[in-house]
């Protein structure tokens, strides 16, 4: 960090298996339910980076929650709307298939054992969240920003929503969704978060409230940011990532999540 290319494990590419790279794997036990992850090497600490520490995490991502695949899941007329905003023409809808990407999500859990610098921690049952995105390229330049928000309430529900701009097929498009303790998942249909009104010019909120409704409910979300970290993607570093935690209140509930800002890095 803050560079994320990594050398594959060579191993990992002789035996299909697993995924490795540098120390760090995903092996795949049963498909869309269980995954064994591991990592053992050095590490930063953000608050210090000079303090470099040993680092071992061995565990198990589950889950029992149903997958989103967003093509197929997000409702008609929010892509609809998206589309509806841009300029239509044959070279607009070539951009749409040239740029396509999948992706999907899944909320789920993950217990193990983390060991820094000699010392053990227990990871019980603890909220975790597995996604992908993949298509014919991953072109980062042609994306301008992104804000992704993880919310996890202490009553059991769980929220993803975010709102993306790519010029070339979609300057704004929402997608999330509401995963309920019985496992039950209302996709969003209407968000009131606009990038433009937050932190377009670089410098981000340290608090930001926003609307979202599903299954005609209105969520209201509360996000107090409290550690950021920053990392970039691609190898010409095209992209510019805001790592942010935070604590929340949905509703008036608590809880806390993860937050994902980011910017084009070569604009």
């Amino acid at each position: 960090m803050p560079s994320t290319i990594l050398d594959a494990d060579p191993e990992s590419l002789f035996s299909m298996e697993y995924f490795g790279a540098e120390g760090i794997s995903f092996k795949p036990l049963e498909p869309m339910k269980k995954w064994h992850v591991s990592y053992k090497g050095k590490m930063k600490q953000e608050s210090n980076p000079q303090n470099i520490l040993d680092v071992e995490l061995e565990g198990i991502w589950y889950s029992d929650y149903p997958w989103i695949l967003f093509e197929v899941d997000s409702p008609a007329h929010v892509l609809a709307t998206s589309f509806a905003l841009e300029e239509w023409s044959k070279k607009y809808f070539q951009k749409l298939k040239e740029t396509h990407q999948s992706h999907y999500e899944q909320m789920g859990f993950f217990s193990g054992k983390l060991k820094v610098n000699g010392k053990y921690y227990e990871l019980d049952n603890l909220d975790a969240f597995r996604d992908h995105s993949f298509g014919h390229k991953r072109d980062w330049t042609i994306m301008h920003r992104y804000i992704y928000h993880m919310f996890y309430l202490k009553d059991g529900t769980k929220i993803s929503v975010g709102v993306i701009s790519q010029p070339c097929t979609s300057s704004n498009l929402m997608v999330g969704y509401v995963a309920h303790p019985n496992k039950k998942v209302d996709m969003i249909d209407d968000c009131d978060l606009k990038l433009y009104q937050h932190g377009e010019n670089g410098t981000l909120p340290t608090e930001l409230c926003f609307t979202v409704t599903a299954n005609h409910k209105t969520y209201e979300l509360q996000v107090k940011y409290l550690l950021e970290s920053i990392h970039y993607k691609g190898r010409a570093r095209e992209a510019k990532m805001h790592e942010r935690f935070h604590k929340c209140i949905v509703n008036g509930v608590s809880g806390r999540g993860i937050s994902e800002w980011h910017y084009n890095n070569k604009q």
